[in-house]
Formats: C-alpha cells, structure tokens, sequence
C-alpha cells in the first residue's frame, strides 16, 4: 500500500546517514510526502537535512509545511519522536 511504502521511505531515510546522501534522503523523504500527504514527520526530517546543506529557504518552507499538519492534526505520527 501506499502508507506502507510512504512509512519505509521515511523509516529508511531516519535510519540513515546522510553522509554524502542529502539528496537521495530528501528525495525519499518528499516521496512519503506525497504517498502519505497526512503525516508531518518527513516534512520535519527534510528540513533537518536542507538545513545541514545550507539551504535555509528549502528548510524553512519543509519546516511550514511539517508545523501545519502537526496544528491540523494536534498529534505526532512517528511516537519515538518528542514533538
């Protein structure tokens, strides 16, 4: 299913470094996104890696966009994470 393969791209891309990986992570990670357009955390994880490669504007916009599903929702997804 498409929640299934959204959770293994975004479950993958935590679990890896992102030694020299940026963009195939961020990749993965805009790929859940649209399988699971519901869920904030993938949003939140791209903008941690935007930021590590200087890209303020493309953190920024994947920060908004995680913050209002976690307002819409009022709850996490990923429950290890502490937001």
């Amino acid at each position: 299913s498409a929640e299934r393969e959204a959770r293994e791209l975004y479950w993958g891309a935590v679990c890896d470094s992102p030694e020299n990986k940026h963009d195939k992570l961020i990749a993965d990670l805009l790929k859940s996104s649209e399988l699971n357009p519901f869920v904030a955390e993938p949003h939140v994880v791209r903008a941690q890696l935007f930021m590590q490669k200087g890209e303020w504007s493309r953190a920024a916009d994947a920060a908004k966009s995680g913050l209002r599903l976690f307002y819409d929702w009022a709850t996490q997804w990923d429950n290890r994470m502490p937001f």
